[in-house]
């Protein structure tokens, strides 16, 4: 198969939402245990590199900041002035950085 077919098919399977963001439209076939032991394994791995890179260069391994970003920005966007966010992820919080004054 030709390299012009191959990314005629690739392109075929991702789509630009309402937002701009490229997301792929093929179907989920990873379990959710599939997926936590790879996240797991990942981050166990990130933990390491921790000791020598600074952390949101780890994010950017595996992670998209502007999109992250954009994405919590527009979603604060629609909460109440006032409101009281409680984030009880099991991450570091990277996301916040480019957002928080």
């Amino acid at each position: 198969m030709s390299a012009a077919k191959r990314l005629k098919l690739a392109l075929n399977r991702v789509h630009r939402d309402s937002a701009g963001i490229w997301r792929n439209a093929t179907p989920q076939t990873v379990s959710q245990s599939e997926e936590m032991r790879v996240r797991e394994s990942v981050a166990e791995a990130a933990l390491q590199d921790l000791k020598s890179e600074n952390l949101l260069q780890v994010a950017a391994h595996h992670h998209s900041i502007p999109v992250m970003t954009q994405t919590l920005t527009a979603w604060l966007k629609k909460l109440p002035q006032d409101s009281l966010v409680i984030d009880v992820g099991a991450g570091w919080s990277w996301v916040w950085s480019e957002v928080l004054p």
